[in-house]
Order: C-alpha cells, then sequence, then structure tokens
C-alpha cells in the first residue's frame, strides 16, 4: 500500500484504468461479488461438470449472481452460447437485463458485448453469447433445437411450464458437456418439480 502513496492520481486512474481491463479480459469478476455470492460461485466452479441447484431466499442478489456468473462463462469461453431463461419476458425486461446492464456498466467499451434487443442476445467479440428468454406464453420455444455450453434457470421454481421448458433446455448440453444452474426463491408449492431437483 506505501508504494501507491507516491503516485500521483493520474498514475492511480491508470492502474485502476489497468485492473479493470485486465479483470474484464480474463472474465475476473468475483470482485464484484458480496462475501456469501463468492461462496456460491466457488461452490459452483468446485465441480464444474456438475449441475448447481440453490434455493435463495428473495433479496440476496441472485439474479445479480447468475447474471455475472453467465457474462463471465462467456468471456472465459470463447464460442460458447448460454441461454437464459427468466420466469416471464416481463421479468426479462425489468429485472434480467438491467441487472446485465449494471454489472456491464464499467466493462471497457472495447470489451464489451453489443446487445441485440430483437434476438435478447448478448454478443461478445470472442464469439460467445448469452441468450435470454421469458419462460411465459411458451417463449422458450425459441430456444428449442439448439445446442448450450451453460443453461440458466432463474426463479426455476416459478416455472409455470418446468417440465416443458426442461425438455426444451436439458438436451441442449448433452453434446456440449455443458452444465445446468438452477437459481430461485423457495417454490410456493411443495410439490413444483423444482422441490426434487
Amino acid at each position: 500500500m506505501s508504494e501507491l502513496a507516491g503516485l500521483s492520481h493520474l498514475e492511480r486512474a491508470e492502474l485502476h484504468r489497468l485492473a479493470l481491463f485486465t479483470c474484464w479480459s480474463v472474465g475476473q469478476l468475483d470482485w464484484k461479488l458480496d462475501r456469501d455470492q463468492r461462496a456460491d460461485r466457488e461452490l459452483l466452479w468446485s465441480r464444474p461438470t456438475e449441475d448447481f441447484v440453490a434455493a435463495i431466499s428473495r433479496q440476496r442478489g441472485k439474479s445479480y449472481w447468475a447474471c455475472l456468473i453467465a457474462i463471465e462463462f462467456a468471456i472465459k469461453h470463447p464460442g460458447s452460447s448460454v441461454k437464459y431463461v427468466s420466469k416471464t419476458q416481463k421479468s426479462v425486461a425489468s429485472i434480467i437485463e438491467p441487472q446485465f446492464r449494471s454489472i456491464l456498466a464499467d466493462c471497457p467499451e472495447e470489451l464489451k458485448p453489443r446487445f441485440i434487443p430483437l434476438k435478447s442476445t448478448w454478443q461478445f467479440a470472442n464469439g460467445s453469447e448469452i441468450v435470454i428468454a421469458g419462460t411465459d406464453n411458451k417463449h422458450y420455444e425459441r430456444l428449442r433445437g439448439q445446442r448450450a455450453h451453460l443453461v440458466i434457470k432463474d426463479e426455476a421454481a416459478f416455472f409455470d411450464d418446468y417440465d416443458e421448458v426442461d425438455a426444451v433446455l436439458g438436451p441442449q448440453t448433452l453434446t456440449t458437456g455443458g452444465i445446468c444452474i438452477e437459481v430461485s426463491t423457495p417454490p410456493e408449492s411443495a410439490g413444483h418439480p423444482f422441490e426434487s431437483r
């Protein structure tokens, strides 16, 4: 820390810019998470070939965490396909897309992915993409027949068509060796299929 004390404001700003650029270049964004979120991230990647399911209470930042995991994955795995499904198209627009924008706010412009609104897709310069869809009104059907290296189901315990969503997304990781992450507030009904995951 004493080495930094002798630096000018401009030198400190340049060091900060370089550190930020490095973190974004390699997809190392855990500094944006709180302690509990970092612990969940470590647990997830301690068994990188296994699906991950977590019931997390409201207001714990699970959507932020899941969006950050999607972004990190897309950066670290060039050419990868990430599918991100949320409860409704309305929640995609009002919760998920703003979470992505918040996380990406300090991403250097030359590394920032491009958002294509008509496709609800973030495209990265390395060939990776994150496609977002709601599960209401069968919006998830537009993801059918594709492949995925990572599937994220946000608020999965509230999908009305849980089994149908699973039938569309489940096979997408078979040929890629990909994984599925399900995070959700616990379901209101004990009979919801999320309970058996």
